[in-house]
């Protein structure tokens, strides 16, 4: 029994989570990011000469390009964007 009421208890966690989520989804409209040009060049700014390997709007965080990039050194990093602004973002940083 107490097996089977953690299974529920983290269950009704995992929904409460997605729920959330789902509430933050519906607030971004896609109208409102930059679009990937504008992201691909405040990405750069950061790494300048680096060759994107991928660039995604997310809708985590009301709003994200997550961009990521590789050096001439052949080093990856990612780039996270505010949509809106173009303006790096940083967890728990909002």
């Amino acid at each position: 029994m107490k097996q089977r009421m953690t299974s529920i208890v983290a269950t009704l966690a995992i929904i409460g989570g997605l729920g959330s989520g789902l509430a933050v989804a519906a607030r971004f409209d896609l109208a409102t990011a930059i679009d990937i040009e504008q992201a691909v060049a405040k990405a750069r700014q950061q790494y300048p000469g680096a060759q994107v390997i991928e660039a995604e709007l997310e809708d985590d965080h009301g709003g994200l390009w997550e961009i990521e990039l590789v050096t001439a050194d052949g080093r990856r990093h990612k780039v996270n964007l505010d949509a809106r602004s173009g303006e790096p973002w940083q967890r728990g940083k909002r």
